[in-house]
């Protein structure tokens, strides 16, 4: 009795989850603009959020250290819907140091690591991805990816 219970709740709440509820993901192989080891290599949409999965890989001969400023601060990630101008903010960082910390990727490793930002419509098929509304100090190279299509 308690199965035949779990199997018409979980009927009942997909019958009534509202059209286009689930996530679309997105793969990808997107060499940044700015560095040739970084990719987009995922896109997530849902109604709550966007989230971006990202693979730096050092191809150089010695360690780099890499971070993303927080979600808030002017040099943050932020993506741009270059049909509206609007803008959608950083909202959590995983698996990559917080400015000031650092993350060191040894020669020819790499790492990848998640942004989230705030949700993009879900009809979206073209957004920028812009490391900071200013360039970050002491002469480093903000990440940017620019008309990126799915």
């Amino acid at each position: 009795m308690i199965e035949i219970q779990k199997l018409s709740t979980i009927a009942l709440g997909v019958a009534l989850l509202p059209f286009g509820y689930a996530d679309k993901t997105y793969k990808l192989n997107r060499s940044c603009d700015t560095d040739k080891g970084l990719k987009l290599t995922r896109v997530v949409f849902s109604t709550k959020k966007t989230a971006l999965t990202l693979t730096y890989t050092n191809l150089g001969a010695s360690p780099v250290d890499i971070c993303t400023p927080p979600p808030g601060h002017r040099e943050a990630f932020f993506i741009l819907d270059p049909t509206t101008n609007r803008k959608f903010g950083l909202t959590d960082v995983e698996k990559i140091a917080i400015k000031p910390a650092q993350s060191t990727i040894q020669s020819k490793r790499s790492l990848t690591f998640t942004l989230t930002f705030e949700a993009l419509p879900m009809a979206t098929k073209r957004f920028h991805l812009i490391e900071g509304e200013v360039e970050p100090e002491g002469g480093v190279t903000s990440w940017r990816f620019m008309n990126v299509r799915f």
